[in-house]
């Protein structure tokens, strides 16, 4: 499989029994949402609460769909938030989600607009 930024296919292929007709439905499901947009919102908001419980959501899809950026820096997001520490608008964390959000979900839109991607 060809290397699509931010996106382990192999591992998402293999989460869904090798079904890429439902991998790429469940892409299009995650291209077509707003959890990454919902979570820097709550940043943007700043109540912690809001922040982990959207992070987590965000942590869960992207580990089901083997979207390795966005998993892991969600994970960081809620841990910060678990520790009780400000998850500020600036801080790199946030930047870094919203520009990985970007790339994984131009990815996405790639695979969808040619599913012979994720068979090279």
């Amino acid at each position: 499989m060809g290397k699509l930024k931010g996106i382990n296919a192999a591992k998402g292929l293999d989460i869904v029994g090798g079904n890429a007709a439902l991998y790429q439905r469940l892409l299009k499901k995650f291209n077509d949402n707003t959890m990454c947009e919902d979570l820097l919102a709550a940043i943007r908001g700043g109540n912690a609460a809001e922040i982990r419980e959207a992070a987590h959501a965000l942590k869960g899809v992207s580990a089901n769909l083997g979207l390795d950026l966005l998993f892991q820096r969600s994970q960081e997001i809620e841990q910060t938030a678990k520790n009780g520490e400000a998850v500020a608008p600036s801080d790199p964390l946030v930047s870094a989600l919203a520009e990985e959000s970007a790339q994984t979900k131009a990815s996405i839109q790639a695979v969808l607009d040619n599913p012979g991607l994720l068979s090279k």
